[in-house]
């Protein structure tokens, strides 16, 4: 009687709901796309192994597709432990072992599944990523996870995006930077110069005449889409390329241009 007092003071119910059902657990996995495939949106077929319904019982996990009360909870899902402490007693309550709080078991259990209702399987998926999503992000598929067991709702499945290094571009958030090599005449004497973007694009660039090396251009609309719209920018830095090798003409014309254009040879104050 006192633990029924205990109980009832606390809040503890003797009652509970039956069959409830267990959701299937949430499953992750991580997915490498290029900056190509971001910049286009993709769809991707991928494989993992989970828990699907066992056909050879309907996902009861019964081979007569009957479910009857837990013997072990009597029904309610939960089973009550009493210990004795000096004059009192604490009432204790955990989820039932043998049905896992659903308050009921497979009439017999299913050879296939073992009375789960599950099996594991490998399925592949198609997983639709749309533009311009980042490094990290993650995409869920609801109902995608591993079934419930005995009939449950399945879990979820969490698509972790990892963006694969590029070799011409680096992404800064909506950004792109890269480089762009120019000879020493070009950069002096200015000139306009193509080159091909992410998507495939060709870009027209005006290169200034007296363009430093280091020196970054802005190209507007040219950058990573937005999952709002539109694009980021580009910016190019440029590179100033040395020829390692002259022939006699050149080697002729640079001398020259070297006396023309001689300056004070002094260490240079920081910027």
């Amino acid at each position: 009687l006192f633990a029924d007092f205990f109980e009832s003071f606390f809040g503890v119910s003797r009652t509970r709901p039956r069959r409830a059902q267990r959701r299937g657990e949430d499953l992750k996995i991580s997915l490498e796309l290029s900056l190509e495939e971001i910049a286009q949106g993709v769809t991707k077929r991928v494989e993992l192994r989970r828990y699907e319904r066992c056909e050879a019982c309907g996902g009861t996990g019964s081979e007569t597709g009957r479910l009857v009360t837990c013997p072990t909870c009597g029904g309610t899902g939960f089973v009550r432990e009493v210990r004795q402490a000096l004059f009192f007693q604490f009432a204790q309550t955990r989820t039932c072992p043998t049905c896992g709080g659903e308050g009921v078991v497979p009439e017999r259990k299913c050879r296939v599944c073992g009375g789960e209702g599950r099996v594991p399987r490998r399925v592949t998926l198609e997983i639709r990523v749309p533009k311009g999503v980042r490094d990290g992000e993650t995409l869920v598929l609801r109902g995608q996870g591993n079934a419930g067991p005995r009939g449950g709702p399945p879990g979820d499945l969490y698509v972790v995006i990892r963006e694969l290094p590029h070799p011409v571009f680096r992404r800064r958030g909506d950004d792109l930077e890269a480089e762009l090599a120019l000879s020493f005449p070009q950069a002096a004497l200015g000139d306009t110069v193509e080159f091909e973007g992410l998507a495939g694009e060709r870009i027209r660039l005006k290169i200034s005449p007296g363009t430093q090396p280091g020196q970054v251009y802005r190209v507007r609309g040219k950058g990573m889409p937005r999952v709002e719209g539109g694009r980021g920018d580009l910016f190019v830095k440029v590179r100033v390329v040395v020829p390692r090798k002259l022939g006699k003409a050149e080697r002729k014309l640079l001398e020259e241009l070297k006396e023309s254009l001689r300056v004070e040879n002094k260490l240079l104050e920081r910027r």
